[in-house]
């Protein structure tokens, strides 16, 4: 590395120089990675965030005559650099816990849902295996193949009537049967069957 006097590092910056800005990167760069690794905590940003402290310097327009102002706007700017950063990171790592807890709240609300839903199936299944054979049967077309009662009574060779009365009972049954083995509400069962 070429030695520069100061002034020739602030008027070949000013200037835009080549040398001027290698001088200044190669002296500065260490010191800035440092402090960037130190108040990100190690981040594995933090040669980009160094990267992003120079692209400032050159960027910057403003005056700068001495090098110990230079040195206060690339200090200064790499802790600008690392609380956004920081204050990034903090906000990412809330919105991924927040999402977090979402989702696994959601899948336990489903996983819930669903046992509550297979319990409840069950028990149904189970209740209408105790209603009486032509009953049953009638239940069955009428709620797993969601026939219409005429339909139904042409199967079994019953009336309309006598069809539309036992699939009632068969739910009123139903209904009783499931409540004493769930000790449900009443008003949910009515809803589902």
């Amino acid at each position: 590395m070429q030695h520069l006097s100061p002034q020739q590092v602030i008027g070949g910056f000013k200037r835009k120089e080549e040398k001027a800005f290698t001088w200044i990167y190669h002296t500065y760069y260490t010191r800035v990675l440092n402090d960037i690794l130190y108040l990100t905590n190690d981040s594995s940003d933090a040669e980009d965030l160094t990267a992003d402290v120079f692209t400032k310097l050159l960027q910057y327009n403003g005056p700068l005559e001495t090098i110990n102002k230079m040195s206060f706007f690339i200090f200064q700017t790499t802790k600008n650099i690392c609380l956004n950063y920081t204050r990034h990171q903090n906000i990412v790592e809330s919105k991924a816990t927040e999402i977090e807890d979402y989702f696994n709240n959601l899948n336990s609300q489903e996983q819930q849902s669903e046992e509550s839903n297979s319990y409840f199936e069950s028990l149904v299944y189970n209740a209408i295996e105790t209603l009486p054979a032509k009953t049953r049967k009638i239940f069955k077309l009428y709620y797993f193949y969601e026939l219409k009662n005429a339909d139904i009574a042409n199967q079994v060779k019953l009336s309309e009537k006598t069809v539309a009365n036992l699939k009632n009972r068969a739910k009123n049954f139903l209904q009783i049967e499931i409540l004493k083995r769930s000790r449900l509400k009443l008003q949910p069962l009515i809803f589902f069957l």
